[in-house]
């Protein structure tokens, strides 16, 4: 008896907030009240799930101005293309929300793909994940911890329709998941699961499952555990707990994290020595890219790093098709301008 009150005390604890997202949460309470069509006018406020608007609010006024549509594209295109580069167009990630043209400008003169800073910023994940062979056409199935608004998702299932996915995060993210999902992706099936039991098996090709972070019911079997900017907010056994309890089943993770989070003292030690506990880590120390001067004059280099990261599973060969210093989005290596 005293042992099970211990485990649930243990998974209460796993599954509460960190004192970080915790104010986090209650700062995000005003998007529950907004209408499903403004929401991703408001989901980047503070960073929390997303990049702010404004600039890309500014940026599309000025590029959608009469004077200023036969001029140079503005660096936030660039950058994109950069990313691009060598990936086929069936991996590159567009802004699909219905409002894309007050917030994005084209990539091309037939409009197929817009762009702004969450745009660039999922193609730096979307990118990473084809070059290092863990996106294709393959089915496969994804678990995201911390889905953000479900940007990433959206593209994964966009670019692989034959896959499944399923984001794990608080409840109240998930209803805002939902919501815009509903609205801005209709086409994708979402499934939302808050009680103890369910069946991933039975989630059709191309579609979202969305599972409560406190949900404790069968485990979640996946080919890639993605976590893209959460990882480093959460505490030790938090991050433990999504990857060394057995809860979810994974043969690789992608992490795109920095090594600790300033403001949160709860993660006490570097992400990779946690992650390092449970798999092998691409790349090595070694061969991991170095700072450039102007990130080693900062003067938060070991706590601020940001770091791209496969960990193998024990019995899961798997084999890079890039070199570390082809990762995008890492300190040393190729980082967007939205990233600076």
């Amino acid at each position: 008896m005293e042992h099970n009150q211990q485990t649930s005390s243990d998974l209460r604890l796993v599954s509460a907030p960190s004192l970080v997202w915790s104010g986090w949460l209650e700062d995000l309470r005003f998007l529950h009240v907004l209408d499903a069509e403004a929401l991703r006018l408001h989901v980047g406020f503070g960073y929390y799930l997303g990049a702010p608007i404004e600039r890309d609010l500014w940026v599309a006024s000025e590029y959608a101005r009469p004077t200023n549509s036969q001029v140079s594209p503005p660096k936030i295109v660039s950058d994109y293309r950069d990313l691009v580069t060598g990936v086929p167009n069936g991996f590159w990630a567009s802004e699909p929300d219905p409002l894309r043209e007050r917030i994005s400008v084209p990539l091309v003169e037939s409009r197929t793909y817009w762009i702004n800073t969450d745009t660039v910023r999922t193609q730096v994940d979307i990118s990473n994940l084809y070059n290092l062979g863990l996106l294709g056409k393959t089915a496969r199935h994804y678990v995201e911890v911390g889905g953000g608004y479900g940007r990433l998702a959206q593209a994964v299932l966009n670019s692989c329709p034959a896959s499944t996915y399923t984001i794990v995060d608080f409840p109240e993210i998930l209803d805002i998941v939902r919501r815009w999902f509903a609205h801005a992706c209709p086409e994708i099936p979402v499934y939302t699961t808050y009680e103890e039991d369910y069946d991933l098996t039975q989630d059709e090709p191309g579609s979202l499952r969305l599972v409560s972070n406190g949900s404790r019911g069968s485990a979640l079997d996946c080919d890639v555990l993605i976590n893209v900017n959460s990882f480093f907010e959460m505490t030790d056994a938090q991050v433990l707990d999504y990857v060394d309890s057995g809860r979810i089943c994974w043969q690789q993770i992608y992490s795109n994290n920095r090594e600790r989070q300033p403001d949160n003292e709860e993660l006490t030690f570097p992400l990779t020595e946690l992650l390092s506990r449970v798999g092998e880590l691409w790349p090595e120390p070694a061969a991991r890219p170095k700072y450039r001067v102007e990130e080693a004059s900062t003067g938060l280099v070991d706590e601020n790093r940001k770091l791209v990261l496969v960990v193998s599973r024990p019995g899961h060969s798997w084999s890079p098709q890039i070199q570390p210093n082809q990762l995008l989005g890492t300190s040393g290596g190729y980082m967007p301008t939205v990233f600076s």
